[in-house]
Order: C-alpha cells, then sequence, then structure tokens
C-alpha cells in the first residue's frame, strides 16, 4: 500500500509526501520433511500470499535446548512449487529439531509456521556376538553417535522374528529355537522415532552340534587312531588335537566326510588325550570337544635270553623297553604242535622261571611288556628241553661178530629219536648210529673183545643223558 501524508493550514497544502507500506504476508503452511540423513534435512513448506514475496527465512533450532542451528533465506522467484530448504551444517544424526518458516515482503515478516521433525539416525556399531550355543544367538552392540529412541534387531533369514529394544535398555538381544551350524544375518537399526537408520549388519553362526562316541581304533608305539560319530545338523568339517601333559603336540582341520584320524610321530608308553569339535564357515564357531584319553603301545622288551633250561624246567631273563619308566610283563611258554600247552605268568621283574615242563619239548617264550594297560609287541624265543632217557637199555643176545641190543621208549616227554654208540675196549675209536627204533643189532664187531655200548634219546640235537651197557 502507498500511504500519502500532507499538511493543511487553512486552505493551503502542502506538498503530498508518500510512502509505501506493506501488509505482513499471510502465514506460510506448516514445514514438512522432504528427506533426511545423518547430517542434514530438508524440508518444504506451504505458499503464503500475495505472490510477490520477497523470500522465505527458513531457521532451524535444536527444540529441547532451543539454540539455533542455521538459518537460510530462500528468495521466491515467482516459483512457489520450489519451496525447498536444506540445512546440512552442525546437525547431530537423529536428534530433534524445530524448523521455523517466515514469509518475508520488504522487510515484512508474516506469522512463524513451524513444526519439529528428527533426522536420520546413525546406525548401529561394533554388533558383537557375545554368545552362541546350538540354538540361540545372543547379540550386542555399541551406541551409535547422536541421539536414538530405540533399536530394532531381526534375523533376515526368520520372519517374525523382529525385537524392538528400548533405548535405556542393554543393547543386546536373544535370538532362540534356531538350527545348529547355521550362519544367520544379524540386523538392527537405530529407531529415532519415526526415523530409522540405515542397516547394521553382522553375520553369525549357531555352534554345531556334539560328535559323539570318540573312540580308540588302534595304538601303536608312534600312531594312535580314533574314529567318532558325526554330529547331527549343519557343519563343515572337524578341529581335532592331541595333547601330553597340558601341551598340543599336533592339530589339523579336515572335512566332514571323515569320521577317522590317525595321528603319527608319537612317542611309545605315553599318555595322550585326543580333542575333536565340529566346526562350521572357516572356523567361524565350533561344537562342545569331547576327548578321549589314550596311551600309545610301549616299545617290547629286548635281549630275551634263555639263561638255564634242564629236562623240566627252563630260566630266561630280558631287558626293560625304558629304564625310566615301571614296567609289569606277561610271559607265556607255548608247546609246539596241533594242541599246545602254554603256561603264563605275570611279573614285574625282567626275569622269569617255569618248571613243570615237559622233557624233551620245544616250546617259544613271549614276553609282553605293559604299561597304562596297554600290551607292547611280543618278544620272542624258541628253547627245547633235554629229553628223558630211555627205559630199560638191555642186551638181547651175543654172536661172534654181533650184539643185539634193545630198550623201551622213555617214560615221560618227546623225543625225536636216538644215537647209539659203542667203543672197543683200548680203541680210542667210537662208531654211532642214529635209530628210531627200540632195537638195533651192532655188526662188524671183533671176536671176543669188550665193548662198551652208549644210549641216549635225542630232541631238536639235545640229548637226553646216557645208559650205558658194557659187553
Amino acid at each position: 500500500y502507498t500511504v500519502t501524508f500532507r499538511t493543511t493550514s487553512g486552505s493551503e497544502k502542502s506538498e503530498d509526501v508518500s510512502q509505501i507500506i506493506y501488509t505482513e504476508p499471510a502465514k506460510p503452511g506448516d514445514p514438512s520433511r522432504v528427506s533426511a540423513t545423518t547430517s542434514s534435512l530438508t524440508v518444504t513448506w506451504g505458499a503464503s500470499s500475495p505472490a510477490n514475496l520477497d523470500s522465505y527465512q527458513v531457521t532451524i533450532k535444536e527444540t529441547d535446548s532451543g539454540d539455533q542451528i542455521g538459518e537460510e533465506a530462500i528468495t521466491v522467484d515467482g516459483d512457489a512449487d520450489n519451496l525447498e530448504a536444506t540445512i546440512d551444517t552442525g546437525l547431530t544424526p537423529g536428534r530433534e529439531y524445530t524448523v521455523e518458516v517466515t514469509a518475508v515482503v520488504n522487510s515484512v515478516e508474516s506469522e512463524t509456521a513451524s513444526n519439529s521433525m528428527r533426522i536420520k539416525p546413525s546406525p548401529a556399531t561394533e554388533i558383537t556376538l557375545m554368545k552362541s550355543k546350538t540354538t540361540e544367538l545372543t547379540v550386542q552392540w555399541s551406541s551409535p553417535q547422536g541421539d536414538y529412541t530405540g533399536f530394532v534387531a531381526s534375523l533376515r533369514e526368520v520372519s517374525g522374528d523382529e525385537q524392538t529394544i528400548d533405548a535405556a535398555a542393554d543393547k543386546e538381544v536373544v535370538f532362540d529355537g534356531l538350527s545348529a551350524g547355521t550362519q544367520y544375518t544379524v540386523v538392527v537399526v537405530t529407531k529415532s522415532d519415526d526415523q530409522s537408520s540405515d542397516e547394521g549388519i553382522a553375520q553369525f553362526y549357531t555352534l554345531p552340534n556334539d560328535p559323539s562316541v570318540l573312540e580308540k581304533v588302534s595304538v601303536t608305539t608312534s600312531t594312535i587312531t580314533v574314529q567318532w560319530v558325526a554330529p547331527m545338523g549343519n557343519f563343515d568339517g572337524y578341529d581335532i588335537s592331541i595333547k601330553q601333559g597340558g601341551s598340543v603336540v599336533d592339530t589339523d582341520t579336515f572335512d566332514k566326510a571323515d569320521t577317522t584320524y590317525e595321528f603319527t610321530g608319537l612317542n611309545a608308553a605315553e599318555t595322550y588325550t585326543v580333542v575333536l569339535k565340529a566346526t562350521v564357515g572357516t572356523g567361524d564357531a565350533e561344537s562342545n570337544e569331547i576327548s578321549l584319553v589314550i596311551h600309545t603301545q610301549p616299545n617290547p622288551t629286548t635281549g630275551l635270553t634263555v639263561t638255564y633250561f634242564d629236562t623240566t624246567t627252563v630260566e630266561f631273563q630280558w631287558t626293560a623297553p625304558d629304564s625310566a619308566k615301571t614296567y609289569t610283563y606277561e610271559y607265556t611258554i607255548t608247546a609246539l604242535g596241533e594242541t599246545p600247552d602254554s603256561v603264563a605268568k605275570t611279573t614285574s621283574q625282567t626275569s622269569g622261571r617255569t618248571t613243570s615242563l615237559v622233557h624233551g619239548t620245544t616250546y617259544t617264550i613271549e614276553v609282553v611288556a605293559v604299561i597304562n594297560g596297554v600290551d607292547s609287541e611280543p618278544a620272542s624265543e624258541e628253547f627245547t628241553l633235554y629229553p628223558d632217557k630211555p627205559d630199560r637199555f638191555r642186551v638181547d643176545s651175543v654172536g661172534k661178530t654181533y650184539i643185539q641190543v634193545s630198550w623201551d621208549n622213555p617214560s615221560d616227554g618227546t623225543f625225536d629219536g636216538y644215537k647209539l654208540s659203542w667203543t672197543a675196549d683200548e680203541s680210542s675209536t667210537t662208531k654211532t648210529q642214529e635209530l628210531y627204533v627200540v632195537t638195533f643189532q651192532i655188526p662188524d664187531l671183533e671176536p671176543a673183545t669188550k665193548y662198551t655200548i652208549e644210549l641216549v634219546a635225542v630232541s631238536n640235537d639235545l640229548e637226553s643223558g646216557k645208559t650205558t651197557k658194557t659187553q
């Protein structure tokens, strides 16, 4: 409007003095959010009137404190459809701000239109697996930068598992009813009233189920072989290790197809603990471990030697596998044959003695060292006892150049045959005949000559005591 002033005095008038004065523009429509990031806010508002406005003044303040953050003048330029302003300096993620808009014409401002709104909060950070079970995941995360009113946590693979967590509560959530050995994607979204952050994402595995029935297959002096039953559910492989006295001796990871494993390069007569776990991923999650204590086989004894024998008794000795360890020993004396007799004894000594054996019999001694309930490979030695003498050696008849003799088999034991020898008096020559019968005519003797005749039983080249006749 143009306001004109003049001064009058009677019929006299001064010159006109005019001034343009603007009425207050109409109040703009309340501002609303067009978009928001964690550091900026873009708003729009309803147009004011009349159309000849100079500009709009947009001011942003923190709602709680009232502190002004920024201000921007928007020139109209006649385009009432492009009423937008962006504030991108000094904003805090997730915070609520009050946006005030006034229409301006020739420095005259309208009534203020205002509205409060939040900007986008920061995403959760450091999403961490606190505990994993076969059917449960416990997840925590760190407070994001800026303001927030809570969180929404969910599993991407599981529908209906969304959980809302208040800002004042612990930043922790437990997902249960899950499948063992399975990878899940945890999604955490920060909420600031109606605003949501970008997704915070992390992937975690539930624990696989435990393998079972870990047992020994075989042991030697340097190897241990074990087997087990594979776990139920999902898993990718195994982590196996062997310990001695708390120290890990060997460890390995391998595919789920195998359910046996052999450790090599171990020491004899030692105690080991085998530890087995099922794994998923590249070792991202492991089952509870199962373990088994196993002893390697001791080395065999050495130097097994027969030190004495007669017709019914044998004595023998050996050397311990390792003088630093305490062993017990089991020895067995077995007669050779289709249905062998045997004698078994246990001792802590490194020697043995057995009586009441059978004359002339060949036996095998086997000695086993025992420690931790595990037997060594046997050390063995073969021996033969002296046979018993033939019975009732006698002269049956005498001729001019022969002597007929006979005898009975030994009354006990076994033997291979006989050896008969004869020597004429005043002669240094002895003749010998091997026999497998119990009678023999000694030929080609000198007439009227006295002979000494000797008979022994033979078993494995061992001779019994002599039976002698003079004729």
